[in-house]
């Protein structure tokens, strides 16, 4: 299944490649723009040093939200579009932007857990770190789910939450290979400075694995 799902996504992806590489250009110019004013806006105004970091993650969620709609349409065997994008970004960007908060706050707690567990006072913050490691894997692998059940079904945010992180926990193996696919691809990203392929074929790989996913229930 994992090896149709990376055909599936590199066809998709190569079907639609200029869209996706001029959606992904704009996501990188928009993210080099606004990692320079909070990086300015840290200094000029001495806030947390983690301001730009949860700046950042907060972004890539709710852009997530405007690419989720065309995704979806790409997935199903449909093209890009705008329409769709819009349509998708109105049902989903107050939960992806929950979502990036918790996200932005979980990984700055870890980075400050681990930070106390290096300065080796107790133990309390290796165990601590330790948690929140396993709390944040669970976390990143549910919000693999998230952006396509709201767009799938008009779920509020509790019942959306519930079904990403059931999901998890029964397909456990699965999802934590798709979220560590993920992360290969923003690595393979940065030599193309985010254009391929980038935040939206993130999005599409995701979106096909829920899809493919979900043919497990549909009986």
């Amino acid at each position: 299944m994992f090896g149709f799902l990376i055909k599936k996504s590199f066809f998709d992806a190569w079907d639609n490649l200029l869209s996706i590489v001029l959606s992904n250009a704009a996501a990188a110019v928009l993210l080099a723009l606004t990692a320079a004013g909070l990086f300015k806006l840290t200094e000029a105004l001495q806030l947390p040093f983690f301001t730009p970091l949860a700046g950042l993650i907060i972004l890539l969620h709710i852009y997530s939200a405007l690419i989720g709609g065309s995704a979806e349409s790409i997935s199903g065997g449909g093209q890009f579009s705008i329409g769709r994008a819009l349509s998708g970004f109105r049902k989903s960007w107050k939960l992806m932007l929950i979502t990036g908060m918790v996200s932005s706050f979980l990984i700055i707690s870890e980075i400050f857990l681990i930070s106390l567990a290096a300065a080796g006072t107790s133990m309390i913050p290796y165990l601590s770190a330790g948690f929140m490691f396993w709390l944040i894997l669970i976390w990143e692998a549910a919000g693999i789910y998230i952006l396509p059940f709201i767009l799938l079904k008009e779920n509020d945010i509790k019942k959306t939450f519930r079904k990403s992180l059931l999901l998890v926990l029964d397909n456990p193996g699965l999802s934590i290979k798709i979220l560590l696919f993920s992360a290969l691809m923003a690595l393979l990203s940065i030599p193309t400075f985010l254009f391929i392929p980038g935040i939206f074929g993130i999005r599409l790989f995701q979106k096909n694995a829920h899809r493919l996913l979900m043919l497990k229930y549909d009986w």
